[in-house]
């Protein structure tokens, strides 16, 4: 998968409608949300990955959409409870072209 193109703007905009639930950890830096596509590359290199990915607290979903890109035949699930968030992994998906 490319790297989803960093946008500051839209990051501040996500990052305005994150509640303060305890949990949400609002006004994350772009760089604690946007550099995980080492560790998800790593982690779905193993031998031992396979069946549906679940991640939990998942942000605009970016593990999701990683592991649907590499694994077309398998499910991800990306669940959160920060709608902003959710909204923009939706419209990452949709740009896409995922399922």
């Amino acid at each position: 998968m490319q790297r989803v193109p960093f946008n500051s703007k839209d990051h501040l905009e996500i990052e305005e409608k994150v509640s303060d639930k305890t949990g949400s950890y609002r006004n994350l830096s772009p760089e604690a949300l946007y550099t995980s596509f080492e560790d998800f590359e790593a982690i779905f290199s193993s031998p031992f990955v396979s069946g549906t990915f679940v991640d939990l607290g998942c942000g605009s979903g970016l593990g999701c959409l990683q592991y649907a890109e590499r694994f077309p035949d398998r499910a991800s699930i990306g669940i959160d409870f920060e709608e902003a968030r959710i909204a923009h992994g939706l419209s990452l998906k949709e740009e896409s072209g995922l399922k």
